[in-house]
């Protein structure tokens, strides 16, 4: 709203049913390990494996794009072109905001048999950091997908190529920078059940987590804290917890309590993007315009490709009077996610505020094609074309706009305002009437001319 405020990394990794994996001679087991945090493949043995091929295909539907190999990955890199990897070997994706120990089979391995990559929050195929969405998805070996592994398991067993020589000495790990998290015995986020024994009521936080995340979506705000707040009692070191506490915080008004929240979050993870741009967020809800604009440039930081950065830092400059700024944040925010209809209403907003009555309406016109039932987009579409002078056009959005939403009281001032000027008296009177009956503070020109027109 965040666009949408994120309030968890969640990953929906279903392993798609797709083609059969074709055998290419000798074949060496792999074992897949699954959460809604990170991916890990584990081969045991003492043959070569050849991991080459493993790859994802990022969209939906498990179809597609191109495909993201593992061999991408600069933590793997000291396994060469993954084509001998020697076994046995852990390799691991994980998202860097959510700790969790290692599968015990991974637990179980030295250190130089277990590789970590992180992910940022704006991985193509891992998550979606413009809509929020989860995101499903694959895995192949060349262009042969693993049936075995379908998406409902959290664990599958697979066959794949043997390498094709001898297996040679293991390199060191590679330095992991880990973010600050609590010190977990392991240094990674996959979760079975039996694992989590090794950090106490962990399992009874996050289910606490869940219920709080539940309550929140569900607009029950102050059952959402509690529920944090127990999760944060049990297991105090995870900056999810402290974030999405902040969160409910932030709707329920109490915008300190969410700072000091989304503070928390930051020096557990000071790489946590989404705390920074909530806590911008709140800042600028709170009034504190220059922080919320160093919390959102550091969350750009972080992620140069994280679009609702973009436009809630361009709400900043534009309520600041910087209207070129806010304009090319908002432009930014399009580039990353063309389909972004806040952020084409957003940069309307500051074209019109800036004078550019033409560039405003383009933009109100993308957004509307995205979304035909965008009220706000008819609102400020309409006064823009009432700058413009088009009286009867500016008519039109505010009408549409309220059929969209028959209690937005700002369309019926607009409407009023309009019917007043072009002497449209009763239908002036009838607009105003319906603003009085939805907003209970209206200004005080609004109560004399009703009160003109009522005589």
């Amino acid at each position: 709203m965040l666009r949408k405020l994120i309030l968890l990394l969640l990953v929906s990794a279903g392993l798609v049913a797709a083609l059969p994996l074709a055998a290419q001679g000798d074949t060496v087991p792999l074992e897949i390990y699954r959460d809604g945090a990170a991916l890990a493949f584990y081969v045991p043995g003492d043959t070569p494996a050849d991991l080459s091929g493993l790859n994802f295909d990022p969209t939906d539907d498990g179809r597609g794009r191109p495909p993201v190999f593992l061999t991408a990955y600069p933590a793997f890199a000291p396994l060469g072109d993954l084509t001998n990897v020697p076994t046995p070997v852990c390799l691991v994706l994980r998202t860097a905001t959510a700790p969790a120990p290692l599968p015990l089979a991974c637990q179980a391995l030295p250190e130089a048999a277990v590789y970590v990559q992180d992910l940022t929050i704006g991985d193509v195929f891992w998550y979606n950091s413009v809509t929020a969405a989860a995101r499903s998805f694959a895995v192949a070996n060349g262009t042969n997908f693993l049936d075995e592994c379908r998406a409902r398991d959290l664990v599958c067993g697979v066959t794949i190529p043997s390498g094709t020589a001898a297996a040679p000495t293991a390199p060191p790990r590679p330095t992991l920078e880990l973010p600050t998290l609590a010190p977990l015995p392991t240094q990674s986020l996959i979760q079975p059940p039996v694992a989590t024994a090794l950090i106490p009521d962990l399992d009874t936080a996050r289910e606490f987590n869940r219920q709080g995340v539940a309550h929140h979506e569900a607009g029950q705000y102050q059952l959402a804290v509690e529920d944090y707040t127990t999760a944060i009692s049990l297991y105090p070191d995870d900056p999810v917890f402290h974030n999405n506490r902040g969160l409910s915080y932030r709707r329920m008004g109490l915008y300190d309590s969410a700072i000091a929240d989304y503070t928390r979050a930051i020096e557990l993870d000071p790489n946590y993007v989404q705390a920074w741009n909530n806590r911008g967020f709140a800042y600028r809800q709170s009034g504190e315009l220059d922080e919320a604009l160093v919390n959102y440039s550091r969350a750009i930081e972080l992620d140069p490709n994280y679009a609702i950065a973009y436009n809630n830092r361009g709400v900043v400059h534009r309520v600041q009077g910087n209207y070129d700024l806010a304009i090319a944040d908002y432009t930014r925010a399009i580039e990353l996610d063309p389909n972004y209809v806040i952020a084409y209403n957003n940069r309307g907003v500051a074209y019109r505020q800036s004078g550019d009555y033409l560039a405003a309406i383009d933009s109100y016109n993308t957004a509307l094609e995205l979304n035909p039932e965008y009220a706000l987009a008819y609102f400020n579409r309409g006064f823009a074309y009432e700058s413009e002078g088009k009286d009867s056009t500016a008519l039109a959005d505010y009408l549409r706009a309220i059929e969209i939403n028959p209690e937005y009281a700002d369309a019926y001032q607009n409407l009023g305002d309009l019917y007043y000027e072009l002497g449209r008296f009763a239908e002036a009177l009838d607009a105003y009437e319906t603003y009085l009956e939805l907003d209970s503070t209206p200004p005080n020109y609004i109560v004399d001319r009703v009160a003109e027109l009522q005589n």
